[in-house]
C-alpha cells in the first residue's frame, strides 16, 4: 500500500515535468519554467448556452486566463490577499497550539511545524489529484507523512509511534479539508455563487463543526 501510494502520488507531481521535458527537451531553462507554468494554469472553459437551438455548444480549451477571458468572480466577491494571509498564518498557528495542548511533549513542537509544512504540500497534490481522477488520495498522503516521519523521528524515541499517528493525522486531515473546500468552490464557480460568502459559509461551519465534535466525543466517552 505504502509503494503504490508512492507511486502514484509521485507520477501526479511529476508528470508535468516530465510532459514538458519530453516535448521540448531543448528548450531554455526559462522556456521550460514558464511551460510548467502553463501545465499547472490550464484549464477547460466552458461557452455560454447559444440563444439559436441549431447552434450547438462546445467545450474549448483554454492554456491561459487573462484579459480576454472572463472573470471567475466580480472583484467584490473575491477573498482578498491580506485576509488568505492571515488566516493560513493563523490556522497554522492554531494547529500547532492545538497539538501542543492535547499531547504535550510527547509530541515535540518541531514535529508538530514539520507535519504542517507537509500537509500544506500534500494538500496541492491530493487537490490535483481529486480534480484529475474524482478521488482524494487521503490515504496515500498520510503514508507518505508517516514514512518521512519514521526516517526523521528516532525508534529509540517513546513517542515515535505517536509521533507518527500525529503526523500521518495533521496530512491527512489537511488534504481531506482542502479537496472538500475545493470542491465546495467549483460547485459554486459553476452555480454563480459568491467565493466570498462561500469562505465565510465554511470558516464558520468549521469552527463550529470542531467544537461541537469535541464536545460530544467527550460525552461519548465519559
Amino acid at each position: 500500500m505504502l509503494s503504490d501510494a508512492v507511486v502514484s502520488l509521485g507520477y501526479i507531481a511529476l508528470r508535468p515535468v516530465l510532459d514538458r521535458l519530453l516535448t521540448d527537451p531543448y528548450g531554455t531553462a526559462t522556456q521550460r519554467l514558464r511551460g510548467l507554468l502553463d501545465v499547472f494554469g490550464r484549464s477547460v472553459a466552458y461557452q455560454p448556452l447559444s440563444t439559436n437551438e441549431q447552434e450547438p455548444c462546445s467545450v474549448s480549451a483554454s492554456n491561459s486566463i487573462g484579459p480576454q477571458g472572463p472573470e471567475d468572480a466580480p472583484p467584490d466577491q473575491r477573498i482578498g490577499a491580506r485576509v488568505v494571509g492571515v488566516g493560513l498564518v493563523a490556522s497554522i498557528f492554531l494547529c500547532i497550539g492545538t497539538v501542543h495542548a492535547v499531547f504535550g511533549n510527547l509530541v515535540p513542537i518541531y514535529a508538530t511545524i514539520v507535519a504542517v509544512l507537509m500537509a500544506l504540500v500534500l494538500s496541492i497534490m491530493g487537490v490535483r489529484a481529486l480534480g484529475e481522477t474524482d478521488l482524494n488520495p487521503v490515504s496515500g498522503i498520510s503514508k507518505l507523512a508517516q514514512l518521512l516521519f519514521a526516517l526523521i523521528i528516532p525508534q529509540s524515541n517513546k513517542s515515535s509511534v505517536l509521533i507518527n499517528l500525529v503526523a500521518g493525522a495533521v496530512s491527512e486531515a489537511g488534504a481531506l479539508q482542502a479537496g472538500d473546500l475545493m470542491q465546495d468552490l467549483k460547485t459554486g464557480h459553476l452555480l454563480g455563487a459568491s467565493p466570498k460568502a462561500q469562505f465565510y459559509g465554511q470558516i464558520i461551519g468549521a469552527t463550529f463543526g470542531a467544537i461541537l465534535s469535541a464536545v460530544l466525543y467527550g460525552l461519548y466517552t465519559t
